[in-house]
């Protein structure tokens, strides 16, 4: 049984970083992913899904609705998507899925005749993946440790 670690950022929340791969991903590269245990779906975000050359616009679109902490979410579908950990003896732990969410929800915001794009939420990592995974979850908060568990 391999561990996959967890950090924790300046406010607290929990991050790894994975590298995802599916035939769309041009550019794979490794990708900062935030746990969310509230999320039932993994989602990339549009900056993230970009950053890999995806172009979220040609994706087919979700037939779900998705809401999360900035409201409604227009999400498209990366098929083929197999997301592959980094275990603490740096063996690699991969996790396929039909397909994973990509966010495809920003805002534009003028600036000094400049528009601008506001993306919204971060790539999280969501229980999509820990159940298919079977991962365990460890935190200390007191020690501020923490990883999964294959």
């Amino acid at each position: 049984m391999s561990n996959i670690p967890l950090s924790f950022d300046e406010n607290g929340k929990l991050f790894l970083y994975i590298q995802l791969f599916s035939p769309r991903i041009p550019n794979s590269k490794p990708l900062k992913i935030y746990l969310d245990t509230g999320a039932s779906h993994t989602t990339l975000s549009l900056k993230d899904a970009e950053e890999l050359g995806i172009v979220a616009g040609n994706l087919p679109a979700s037939e779900r609705t998705n809401y999360g902490y900035g409201g409604r979410m227009d999400v498209r579908k990366l098929s083929e998507a197999c997301i592959v950990f980094i275990t603490e003896d740096r063996s690699t732990h991969p996790v396929c899925m039909d397909y994973i969410q990509v966010n495809f929800t920003y805002s534009a915001v003028k600036r000094k005749d400049k528009d601008i794009v506001v993306y919204g939420m971060p790539s999280v990592l969501g229980v999509d993946i820990l159940s298919r995974a079977a991962f365990g979850l460890h935190i200390d908060w007191k020690a501020k440790t923490a990883f999964l568990s294959t």
